[in-house]
């Protein structure tokens, strides 16, 4: 008896010592199981600490176990299809979870072409990109922000020219000779082959559906027969009045640094060497050549020589600032719903002074004129400037200058039409247009069980391309004494 008292007392005093231990550091082992609403155990569900890298994966019973937990942490459970639950520790050793089902995602309502359903019940491929996701990634046209986000739309972004255009395909090509392009439909509107939409800021844009099978060719007809991008712009608000102002500032460099000649030197010595290699007369040897231009020799280059031009430098932007700037505008009382908000867009490419302007607004209203009528209006006008500055010579001969003693600019000869500064400055490519989308119409309920709808769409668009080459330093201008197109 005495023997199994001792030993009931160092069990006792090894516990509360254990006790006391823990409560010092303030650390426990917290252990427990993860059900669903029905019992069953959770497989694979991560239970972890919040904002720690402890965390633990409950096996086939749905139990974990994590070791050394503060008394004060939060403990966070996520499984795929379930909804996320937090427990506040509270010095439990033992915490079990139940966890409910994802249902918003079934229950999600998309947009198809002739209505709007639950995805629960629609029988069609259709995809959806989540608008959240759109507006923080920089992008002068809606097509490329569903690059990489949709399973089966390849988006190609051909050129990474400020305001340039994409190529979007859903499933591949389905034509050896016509459009293999996606029908875009903006509000309702049928507004063409999609692959060139910088009209629509993406902070505008409530909803973005793909229908990518033969359901699209239902709806639409032949034109959906590649695919039907649907998109839905902001209507009117159903808030009180709330004013956002969205910034976005994005900065633009090459991977790499340009490899050109840097040392004018070595390039004369391995000129000459490849000259005399091929039987040819050495350019570098201080002598003028049949164009009237010096060439200096490699001793001149070494001492007394100080031009050394760094064309890239004078071509490009070293690192192009584009800026995206949104005001937006929500309103609504008993009878009048108001959504409103302006754009500012100026993207800046590589090249000095190749830009991609855009002004923009959009507005919607909405009113309830009797308790069984309403009327609705809408309209996004975009005004853009496409200034092409692209495509100059940044590889030319580092040893000669851009202009000469005279203010003029230097030339190799009189048929050399590739100084890029004279260009630049010199010529003009410009490209400005103007596009509208309004929309307008009505909703009556007649009865419980009738209603009438109106609706009238208006498209509308223009482009001037303006386009002047000088008669020196640029080949149709010379040829033309002066070209100009509009």
């Amino acid at each position: 008896m005495n023997t199994k008292l001792k030993l009931l007392c160092m069990t006792l005093f090894c516990i509360l010592f254990s006790v006391n231990s823990l409560a010092q550091t303030g650390k426990i082992d917290v252990r427990g199981t993860v059900t669903d609403g029905s019992g069953s155990p959770v497989v694979g569900a991560t239970v972890m600490v919040v904002q720690t890298n402890n965390y633990a994966v409950t096996n086939d019973m749905g139990e974990y176990m994590l070791a050394a937990v503060s008394s004060d942490a939060k403990v966070e459970v996520n499984c795929l299809g379930y909804l996320s639950h937090t427990e506040n520790v509270m010095a439990r050793a033992i915490i079990n979870f139940v966890l409910s089902e994802e249902t918003s995602l079934i229950d999600e309502t998309v947009v198809i072409g002739y209505g709007r359903m639950k995805k629960s019940d629609l029988t069609g491929s259709v995809s959806s990109v989540n608008p959240d996701k759109l507006i923080s990634t920089p992008s002068t046209n809606v097509e490329s922000l569903m690059q990489g986000r949709i399973a089966g739309v390849q988006v190609i972004n051909a050129s990474q020219d400020p305001g340039a255009g994409s190529t979007v395909r859903i499933r591949g090509n389905s034509s050896i000779n016509g459009s293999n392009a996606p029908l875009l439909v903006i509000d309702g509107f049928p507004y063409g082959d999609a692959g060139d939409l910088k009209h629509i800021n993406p902070q505008d844009i409530v909803s973005m559906e793909v229908l990518k099978d033969a359901s699209a060719s239902a709806i639409y007809g032949s034109r959906g027969a590649n695919g039907v991008i649907i998109i839905t712009t902001n209507k009117a608000g159903k808030s009180q009045t709330n004013i956002s102002v969205r910034q976005q500032t994005t900065l633009s460099q090459f991977t790499s640094e340009l490899n050109l000649w840097r040392d004018p030197v070595l390039m004369a010595l391995i000129s000459n060497e490849s000259a005399v290699n091929g039987g040819l007369t050495p350019s570098y040897t201080g002598t003028t050549n049949a164009n009237g231009v010096y060439y200096p020799s490699i001793q001149e280059l070494q001492s007394s020589w100080t031009t050394n031009t760094r064309w890239d430098d004078l071509v490009f932007n070293k690192q192009p600032i584009s800026n995206n700037t949104t005001v937006q505008i929500k309103s609504t009382n008993a009878t009048t719903h108001f959504t409103a908000s302006a754009n500012y867009m100026k993207d800046s490419g590589m090249y000095i002074d190749d830009t991609y302007t855009k002004f923009g607004g959009n507005f919607a209203v909405e009113h309830k004129v009797y308790d069984n009528f309403t009327m609705k209006a809408s309209a996004n006008i975009v005004h853009g400037i496409r200034n092409n500055k692209g495509g100059l010579s940044y590889s030319r001969n580092p040893i000669f200058p851009v202009y000469n003693e005279d203010g003029t600019y230097w030339t190799y000869s009189a048929t050399d039409y590739y100084h890029p500064i004279a260009i630049r400055n010199l010529s003009k490519n410009r490209k400005e247009g103007t596009n509208v989308i309004a929309y307008a119409g009505f909703d009556w309920k007649l009865a419980p069980c009738l209603s009438l709808t109106g609706q009238l769409n208006y498209k509308h668009g223009e482009t001037i391309t303006d386009i002047y080459n000088p008669k020196k330093y640029t080949e149709s201008g010379t040829y033309n004494k002066g070209y100009g197109s509009i």
